[in-house]
């Protein structure tokens, strides 16, 4: 699965303040791919589980994948292993590259699928990467480490792509958060 905390928010049946951890796909304890119609959240404050059903695009199961939330409240889940085959237990030898949004703020909380413009207006596609790490800097998703399937196109396994930013990101915030994360995979090489 992929974890992400979320902001506090106010659950609208029980008017009770909320720190949710959200638990996002990954494998069942049977070793099934969860579907990721249903999330299971922690909240943090009281210790309750809780099953939350989401509508939308719904993401097809998969493992290896990350999960951020931004300032705006939305979870960003990128790559992966999809379900392969009819079997619950298979998964595919490719990661993916795609990329979902979750906003948590309906209900039920609503995924839509991030469609990707070609070329890119500022970089290369982001490469199909599963088992990565992924953070939000200043509203830009930074992918980095990871899986890549030997038959796709190659970039170091360090390597640190920008993902998805918000509208709000501008060409020079950009370029300050990937020096950022680009001085810290450095580091981390060293």
């Amino acid at each position: 699965y992929a974890a992400t905390s979320m902001p506090v928010i106010r659950n609208s049946k029980t008017k009770h303040t909320e720190e949710p951890y959200l638990l996002i796909g990954g494998r069942t304890k049977d070793r099934k791919l969860a579907s990721m119609k249903h999330l299971w959240a922690l909240d943090l404050a009281s210790g309750n589980w809780s099953r939350w059903v989401t509508s939308g695009d719904i993401p097809e199961p998969r493992v290896g994948h990350s999960a951020v939330h931004a300032s705006d409240g939305k979870v960003y889940v990128y790559g992966g292993y999809k379900k392969h085959g009819t079997h619950g237990h298979s998964v595919s030898k490719e990661p993916t590259d795609e990329m979902y949004v979750l906003d948590a703020s309906q209900t039920p909380a609503m995924w839509s699928k991030v469609q990707y413009k070609e070329p890119p207006r500022d970089g290369p596609r982001p490469s199909k990467r599963a088992y990565h790490s992924a953070v939000m800097v200043n509203d830009i998703l930074v992918v980095a480490f990871g899986q890549q399937h030997p038959a796709g196109p190659q970039r170091a396994p360090h390597s640190v792509e920008r993902v998805a930013g918000a509208a709000a990101a501008t060409g020079a915030a950009a370029s300050q958060a990937l020096a950022s994360a680009s001085e810290l995979s450095h580091e981390a090489e060293h």
